[in-house]
């Protein structure tokens, strides 16, 4: 875990999620948001976590925009989904999309990728009080694979690794 920023001190408003899910799947053959585990499609078992952490307001979902009234009707049961919009070609552009449908009163943002369900309400709720001290705060691992820097197809050297890590979500500011 690590924290950036300057730090805002004061609390700052309600935190609201953007989580894109929009994303095509053409690697995986499918979209991912609608793959299954345990039954349920990737994307309701993330939303699951931000509906059971209290200091969670509101969420915002980006997917695909040919599959918005699919998503709309699939989670309208959840109470704090607030919204689902169409997302973008790429990740920035869902979170673009997702942040323009926060309400003007959002204080805290809150962005996780809607398939990645593994995230706990612990580290979720981690982030969040980082980001309030610090003014900004994501959750990253040290770097433990090995990095080589190439040159034309060829290895050049070894980076070493001390003081690198791996950003991964939840994000928030």
């Amino acid at each position: 875990m690590t924290a950036e920023g300057r730090g805002r001190g004061a609390t700052g408003g309600p935190v609201w999620a953007v989580i894109p899910a929009a994303g095509r799947g053409e690697r995986m053959g499918a979209k991912k948001q609608d793959l299954r585990l345990g039954g349920r499609p990737l994307l309701a078992l993330t939303l699951g976590v931000f509906e059971t952490t209290p200091a969670v307001a509101g969420v915002v979902v980006a997917v695909p925009r040919e599959d918005v009234a699919v998503w709309r009707r699939r989670l309208a049961r959840l109470r704090k989904v607030r919204a689902v919009v169409a997302g973008g070609a790429v990740r920035q552009a869902s979170v673009a999309r997702g942040l323009a449908a926060l309400p003007p009163g959002a204080g805290w943002v809150v962005v996780h990728d809607g398939v990645r369900p593994f995230v706990t309400r612990r580290l979720l709720e981690t982030v969040i009080a980082e980001a309030r001290a610090w003014g900004a705060a994501t959750a990253a691992l040290p770097l433990a694979e090995t990095v080589k820097r190439g040159v034309d197809g060829w290895v050049k050297e070894t980076v070493e690794r001390e003081g690198l890590w791996t950003v991964q979500t939840p994000q928030a500011f």
